[in-house]
């Protein structure tokens, strides 16, 4: 596995991956606020964001929580946002 810190210390990896989660959550929420605001004619399903920042709020929440999912963190982490890219990229070769 390619590690993302060249240290072993996983306290620092963790943050990392907390503060993805968080930055993650707010970033979903405010591009769709943004996007709303700016255009009136994009017909934007805010539910999906909504979902996907939840799923941020609750690893991050579970982090704290769960020993397990704090050792696992890496892999929720990269489930999630690979799931949030294919989706996005979903919706940008279905508008064409």
């Amino acid at each position: 596995m390619i590690r993302l810190f060249l240290t072993n210390n996983t306290d620092v990896e963790l943050k990392f991956f907390r503060n993805m989660l968080l930055i993650g959550a707010v970033a979903t929420l405010g591009f769709g606020w943004l996007i709303q605001i700016s255009s009136e004619t994009v017909n934007e399903n805010f539910q999906e964001r909504i979902v996907v920042a939840l799923l941020c709020f609750g690893i991050y929440a579970l982090t704290f929580l769960s020993d397990w999912v704090k050792k696992q963190t890496h892999h929720f982490v990269n489930t999630l946002f690979a799931l949030a890219f294919i989706v996005i990229m979903n919706k940008m070769v279905s508008n064409n």
